[in-house]
């Protein structure tokens, strides 16, 4: 991973530190910001049993 990615949860930036994670629920705006330069991150989907 590099660069730096800002996870917006119902639009709210939330500003991650070395190491942090993002949750959001899927009935929830979520989406990810780049700052001045690309980055590249890992994303995890799942899904509950019912």
């Amino acid at each position: 991973m590099s660069g730096q990615a800002t996870p917006v949860v119902d639009d709210v930036p939330r500003l991650p530190e070395t190491g942090d994670a993002a949750r959001s629920s899927g009935p929830s705006s979520h989406y990810c910001t780049t700052q001045d330069s690309p980055a590249v991150a890992h994303t995890l989907v799942g899904h509950p049993h019912a």
